[in-house]
């Protein structure tokens, strides 16, 4: 998919500490999953929902706390930060074989996003 693609991205975001119950899930077949063995795997497509969200929404933003990994099936995720200017700063974009490094570290340092993704 082209970089200036602006066709709605499909999100997954994997709330593995709130047991949160969603539809069936295709994205247990996400890249980042092809490693996991075939239990966790039906762990993350029971627990895991599917979120469709048109161009321009954001995904987080700066203070959301991270509840789960957001992992992109279709499409792109800009992640960016707004300068004091007013000017966005695009850090880097995700897509469907990528990982939100921004979400791995808020994970694991237990705080809220400092950026926000669109």
């Amino acid at each position: 998919m082209s970089r200036n693609n602006r066709a709605s991205p499909t999100v997954l975001r994997w709330q593995a500490c709130t047991g949160m119950k969603g539809r069936s899930m295709e994205g247990a077949e996400h890249p980042v999953f092809a490693g996991i063995d075939v239990a966790w795997r039906e762990r993350i497509r029971r627990e895991a929902r599917v979120v469709t969200l048109p161009a321009g929404r954001k995904v987080f933003r700066p203070g959301d706390t991270c509840q789960g990994l957001p992992l992109v099936i279709e499409g792109r995720v800009r992640v960016q930060m707004t300068s004091e200017s007013g000017h966005e700063i695009v850090l880097y974009r995700v897509g469907s074989a990528e990982v939100c490094t921004l979400s791995i570290g808020c994970l694991m340092a237990g705080r809220g996003y400092w950026a926000e993704a669109v």
